[in-house]
């Protein structure tokens, strides 16, 4: 039997270096096929984060064209706003000389109409 164990032993030993082969072997191959798709998967990665850049980048400009045309038309609204309040005034100004204007003449309405029944009493 110890010549038994000696053989087993022996050839347990002839056959480990190749048994450690073939699993060094196998998680080689098993790491190179990790290695591949984490480097697939890091170029996606890449690929996607320079469209969301890209992405940002254009909606950065579209922002700022915005902003843009937000300023003209806020420009514009405070010119109309002016211009507005502008006219608002000379309106009231027109209507206040027209109230004058209105009361002149009923002035001189009833003027001519005092004047005629003087005329008429002194006529007859």
């Amino acid at each position: 039997t110890e010549q038994a164990d000696c053989s087993v032993q022996t050839e347990m030993d002839l056959l480990l270096p190749y048994l450690s082969g073939y699993v060094e072997a196998r998680s080689i191959g098993h790491f190179k096929k990790l290695n591949v798709k984490l480097e697939k998967r890091i170029f996606e990665l890449q690929m996607k984060s320079k469209s969301m850049v890209s992405e940002k980048s254009v909606l950065e400009v579209e922002t700022n064209k915005k902003m843009d045309e937000l300023t003209v038309v806020k420009k514009q609204l405070h010119e109309q706003t002016n211009t507005s309040e502008h006219l608002a005034k000379e309106l009231n100004s027109a209507a206040d000389e027209l109230k004058i204007v209105r009361k002149d003449f009923l002035e001189m309405k009833l003027e001519v109409a005092r004047k005629t029944r003087e005329n008429e009493c002194s006529v007859m």
